[in-house]
């Protein structure tokens, strides 16, 4: 069903990206589901590469995203989980590794 699962500090929501043969979703999309209702909400949409790896801050504020353009080049975006807004970090690096650290 998902790659790139993390759980949102509150313990009752989880954040995925759909796999490619997901009915009616992109690949290019994050959501969140509601663990108890299993609802299924939107966050983003992430279309400038594949998504490769998602991290959340341990205080569930931020979401770090990075995706892979044109072969080895990573762009590594962060986005507000509250707002939306999203603050570009990185974008044409080759073979990046990262973690989140507070």
């Amino acid at each position: 069903l998902s790659t790139s699962l993390q759980w949102l500090p509150d313990s009752r929501h989880l954040i995925f990206r759909p796999t490619l043969d997901a009915t009616s979703l992109s690949y290019l999309d994050l959501l969140q589901m509601d663990v108890a209702t299993k609802q299924v909400t939107a966050i983003g949409t992430f279309n400038q590469g594949n998504i490769e790896k998602v991290s959340l801050s341990p205080d569930g504020k931020w979401l770090t995203v990075q995706q892979t353009i044109s072969g080895t080049s990573s762009m590594i975006e962060i986005m507000e989980m509250d707002t939306g807004e999203r603050f570009m970090l990185l974008n044409g690096a080759a073979n990046q590794h990262w973690i989140y650290l507070p």
